[in-house]
């Protein structure tokens, strides 16, 4: 409306606004907003005449509006309005304080409420936060936030889109509201199913068999074409977000939450993050115990670095799986690669080896003066000596003469082979190996 003034008041309370309007006889509008959630109180000659909220209207609705805390006020100064309420202002404010001072408790549990069950969603525990939630829901049907997260529990489609509609008409100007129902417009085009899932990062519907969101792009789990780097097109912000929620989640349940942990690997798995993907898989396994889910997506992630981490590239055939059994065995591995070491060390633990790490050949003497390891895995190319000259140097020790030594390297020449031979290795391995044929080699030689 032309030549209407709209002034936001702040650093007054309702309280003094409401006193001013009537003592100065306005004819005003109150737009009040909270939460998301917007009202309007309506004067004419200071004297309330109206008031709209959701779907609330006359005196109930300015029993709620006053009943808000803090609220972001802006003065219309134009009021066109036919009267419906007949109660004074001062009877109003003071039936809302006694309505405000009885709900406050049951307002602070349905907040206790509401924040357990988002607990339990983010902690992917979603049948009891859903549980929670109806709950809460059904004796506070005004909670927006509890409709958002319910919708988040829901497997169907046509009803997480009513559960939504619930949170955008408590609360239409909700950022977190808003940019779900958005997020959900552009996810419902790519549904097909009645039945979906949800993405784990940004929460979008998603088709049963997804393997990558149609919303973030994220991939949701490690495939052979997500490996191959077939649409990479990971939103980074969804990205942070995702890494700080699951971190949150891990750091509250101690690190023992398995799907936390598992999707914050996947998240370094869409950040192309390699070492610590490999980290969080592995962690993930010893969460997830006998599970097999977790322990073939950490194996087909070991075959992919393995066969990644060199420039030289070769044809990998597969080793026969071998039952290697490494309790009480120790390896020490030397090698320069901290990739490398963390592919071989993840390899061998899983098998119950316990491994010593050295980056150099002086490391590595140092660790067999200090340890006894039954086998030892030796690069050939390292900084300070290499893998021969520290061959050598062990070799001429009585006490470690009979220990095994596997050669590492990325060539595959004869005379390679020939001079590793010549200079007592147990074995030879040329990189890319394949980890299933670094186990089987081991068990031949320890």
């Amino acid at each position: 409306m032309n030549g209407i003034s709209h002034d936001y008041v702040r650093g007054f309370s309702l309280d003094s606004i409401l006193t001013l309007i009537e003592m100065n006889q306005e004819t005003w509008t109150l737009r009040i907003r909270s939460d998301g959630r917007v009202g309007y109180l309506y004067f004419e000659n200071g004297t309330i005449i109206d008031a709209q909220v959701q779907d609330f209207l006359a005196e109930k609705a300015a029993l709620e509006l006053v009943s808000w805390d803090s609220p972001e006020i802006q003065i219309i100064k134009y009021c066109v309005k036919s009267r419906r309420i007949h109660t004074s202002m001062m009877q109003l404010l003071l039936e809302g304080k006694r309505i405000k001072d009885e709900t406050r408790d049951a307002r602070a549990l349905d907040q206790r409420r509401y924040e357990e069950a988002v607990a339990h969603i983010e902690g992917f525990r979603f049948k009891q936060g859903q549980e929670i939630l109806v709950a809460t829901l059904n004796g506070n049907r005004r909670l927006h936030r509890g409709w958002l997260w319910y919708s988040r529990t829901i497997g169907s489609l046509k009803s997480i889109e009513t559960a939504l509609q619930h949170a955008v008409n408590l609360a239409p100007e909700d950022p977190a509201i808003a940019e779900e129902k958005e997020r959900f417009s552009r996810a419902k085009r790519f549904v097909t199913d009645e039945r979906v899932k949800r993405c784990p990062f940004c929460w979008a519907p998603l088709n049963l068999a997804a393997l990558q969101c149609t919303n973030c792009g994220l991939h949701l789990l490690i495939t052979k074409a997500s490996l191959a780097g077939e649409n990479d097109t990971g939103d980074p912000n969804i990205i942070d977000a995702s890494v700080k929620r699951f971190s949150r989640v891990l750091d509250m349940e101690s690190g023992r939450n398995l799907y936390a942990s598992y999707y914050m690997a996947i998240c370094h798995y869409n950040m192309k993050d390699m070492d610590r993907t490999l980290e969080l898989l592995n962690d993930t396994v010893a969460l997830g115990g006998d599970q097999p889910f977790f322990s073939d997506q950490l194996k087909l992630y070991l075959n992919w670095m393995a066969s990644q981490q060199f420039v030289e590239e070769e044809q990998v055939v597969p080793a026969p799986r071998v039952d290697a059994g490494g309790i009480g065995k120790t390896i020490l591995v030397v090698e320069d690669s901290s990739t490398t070491r963390k592919v071989i060390s993840v390899t061998l633990k899983m098998k119950g080896y316990r491994i010593i790490e050295a980056v150099d050949g002086l490391e590595a003497l140092s660790k067999l003066s200090e340890e006894k390891p039954d086998l030892m895995l030796l690069d050939i190319i390292l900084p300070k000596m290499n893998g021969y000259e520290i061959l050598s140097i062990v070799k001429n020790k009585r006490e470690f003469k009979n220990l095994p030594v596997i050669m590492l390297t990325s060539r595959d020449g004869f005379m390679n082979r020939m001079k590793g031979k010549m200079a007592g290795t147990a074995a030879y391995l040329t990189k890319p190996f394949n980890p299933e044929d670094l186990l089987q080699t081991i068990v031949k030689h320890i």
